[in-house]
């Protein structure tokens, strides 16, 4: 419970708290409308991305093959889900930076704390996405190991015969 009461005219009024508050507030209702609802900008079907890889590897190993340089990287464009993230982190590390300041003016401690709260939830929410994300790979490689390391070794052992073949005819 709070020493000093809101009524108190000592007690300052929670203007860096309620701040906090609605930062906080803000960067986890961000969050969780992009988490459910997105991604919003436009995808790329899988099957065309995995070509486009598959083109670029091949287009770069020719290249390296004939001593040609690499072509400069492209910067990535900003899309509205990459500013969505960079929106709610900011708004979430907000509410968690006027925490202090709020204790500091000696503002009621149930706006800070819950200021704190909100922030704190919606960085939470975005790393721990990511790293339930990571353990299921990981779950999933562990479980199918053998035909992932069939996978691997097969493209290895043609390169390894093609070697052989170009060694052998020099």
């Amino acid at each position: 419970m709070d020493s000093a009461q809101p009524t108190d005219p000592q007690t300052p009024r929670p203007w860096l708290g309620g701040a906090g508050v609605l930062l906080g507030a803000g960067a986890l209702l961000v969050v969780l409308i992009s988490f459910y609802a997105g991604p919003f900008a436009p995808q790329q079907d899988l099957s065309v991305s995995l070509g486009a890889l598959a083109s670029d590897t091949a287009k770069s190993t020719m290249r390296d093959f004939f001593g040609l340089g690499q072509p400069k990287p492209v910067e990535a464009a900003w899309d509205i889900d990459r500013k969505l993230r960079l929106g709610a982190a900011v708004l979430a590390w907000g509410a968690i930076l006027l925490t202090p300041l709020a204790l500091i003016r000696r503002e009621p401690r149930r706006w800070a704390y819950t200021a704190a709260t909100f922030g704190i939830s919606a960085v939470a929410f975005q790393v721990f996405t990511w790293l339930i994300l990571l353990v299921m790979v990981l779950i999933i490689v562990a479980l199918f190991r053998e035909m992932f390391l069939e996978l691997l070794a097969s493209p290895l052992v043609a390169i390894g015969g093609l070697l052989s073949l170009f060694s052998c005819a020099g």
